[in-house]
C-alpha cells in the first residue's frame, strides 16, 4: 500500500478499523487514526501490548513499502 493510500485509511470518516500485512507474517491492527504515522518512506504503526489491542501503545515499528508497487 502506497503511503497516500494509507493516509486516504487513516483520515476517511467514521473510520474504520483496520490491518495491515508485512511479508514476514507480522499483522498490525489499527483501531484508531492516530496508531500510524505515515511518512513518504516509511509507515510507524503503533503497536498495543500483547493481548491489549485497545490500550495505549507500547511500542513502534518501522516499516517500507515494497518499492515493486
Amino acid at each position: 500500500m502506497r503511503p497516500h493510500d494509507l493516509l486516504q485509511v487513516l483520515r476517511a470518516k467514521p473510520f474504520e478499523p483496520f490491518r495491515v500485512y508485512v511479508s514476514d507474517g507480522a499483522v498490525y491492527e489499527a483501531y484508531h487514526p492516530e496508531m500510524a504515522i505515515v511518512q513518504r518512506s516509511m509507515v510507524i504503526p503503533g503497536v498495543p501490548g500483547a493481548g491489549r489491542p485497545r490500550r495505549p501503545i507500547e511500542r513502534a515499528v518501522k516499516l517500507r513499502p515494497d518499492a515493486h508497487h
